[in-house]
């Protein structure tokens, strides 16, 4: 079989160079902010539930959703309803605040701000 394949050394480092790209691109920030947030999200529900000594399963029966919610949640895996992280909010005897805050520049380069 002739031509690159993604196993070649030159089809990698044309990947390399792409991703380096798309790196840049305001979406991949996006996306890599939103990313940080569902992983610290689903970090603090997997925290509460051990603080109370819960299995997911116990947590989802409490929440009346799914195990497999859960565990994508604590993950941080998808992005879950709203619906579903205010019956786990208050299963777990709390409250999901989300707020809407003015974003702080990071850095300015050439005019623009980037944003975190």
């Amino acid at each position: 079989m002739s031509g690159e394949n993604a196993a070649t050394p030159a089809a990698h480092a044309a990947w390399t160079s792409v991703r380096g790209l798309r790196g840049c691109e305001p979406s991949a920030e996006a996306a890599y902010v939103a990313a940080r947030l569902a992983v610290e999200l689903g970090a603090e529900v997997r925290r509460l539930r051990e603080e109370r000594g819960w299995s997911q399963a116990q947590l989802a029966a409490a929440a009346s959703t799914s195990t497999s919610s859960v565990s994508r949640v604590e993950l941080g895996a998808g992005t879950p309803s709203l619906p579903i992280l205010t019956r786990v909010a208050s299963a777990l005897g709390t409250e999901l605040v989300v707020a809407l805050t003015p974003r702080r520049a990071a850095t300015v380069t050439g005019g623009r701000s980037l944003r975190m």
